[in-house]
């Protein structure tokens, strides 16, 4: 697999995890090699659907008041003489990769700042992780894409026993999430230029004052934690 060299996206302790736990529990699936282009000349094929999909709702004039509106307009986006398939996400598919690292949950991972040779250990220069069946907690890594450079080893198991089960990550979310009260005041004072068939939805919405509104184009510099390091 390919990805951009985003740390807070792509190249972190999170992915690493998720990786680990699949090619651990997944049972056709014995290495996965996670390769990253060099950063500012990447344009992948997610880039590319996304012009595609701005491409095609400038041409339609289809008003969209509920997120099936979009699932809907964005299966008849064509690409590659068919059209793309939209994966509708439950709150169920969403699970907690970051719990396999803390050790207050009894993570059976660490991310550790040296590698098995005792020399120090960053994600920055890394071009190329391996995960492997055999050996699930021990990653293996290079700073090149280069076929005959040698792989170098990252351990990322805790001290203690690991059975197979401990590494399966559990679930984000046991309920709904609320919005913040403010958002949903926003969205109901929208109502009178939505469909009506869609109101009952907007004012379900569960909303807490508790909640904080987040950017989700606002990515942490890190998301290492500082204990993760300390093992």
């Amino acid at each position: 697999m390919y990805s951009d060299s985003c740390s807070g996206q792509n190249k972190n302790s999170h992915m690493c995890a998720s990786l680990i736990s699949a090619v651990n529990d997944h049972p056709s699936l014995e290495t996965i090699d996670h390769k990253f282009l060099v950063p500012g000349h990447t344009f992948m094929e997610c880039d590319q659907i996304h012009a595609q999909i701005e491409k095609k709702k400038k041409k339609v004039t289809s008003e969209i008041h509920h997120s099936d509106s979009w699932f809907n307009f964005v299966r008849t986006v064509p690409y590659k003489k068919t059209h793309l398939l939209v994966r509708e996400m439950k709150q169920e598919h969403f699970f907690d990769y970051a719990s396999l690292l803390q050790q207050k949950k009894n993570g059976p991972l660490v991310m550790r700042d040296k590698n098995s040779n005792g020399e120090p250990f960053l994600f920055s220069p890394v071009q190329w992780f391996r995960f492997q069946k055999e050996t699930p907690t021990t990653v293996l890594y290079k700073v090149d894409l280069g076929k005959d450079s040698a792989f170098k080893e990252l351990n990322f198991r805790r001290r203690g026993k690991l059975g197979k089960q401990v590494l399966q990550p559990k679930q984000c979310y046991e309920q709904k999430l609320p919005i913040s009260v403010l958002k949903k005041n926003d969205l109901l004072s929208l109502l009178p230029q939505i469909n009506p068939i869609y109101h009952q939805f907007y004012q379900n919405l569960p909303a807490s004052s508790k909640s904080k509104d987040i950017d989700p184009d606002i990515v942490p510099a890190s998301l290492d934690i500082a204990e993760e390091l300390a093992d």
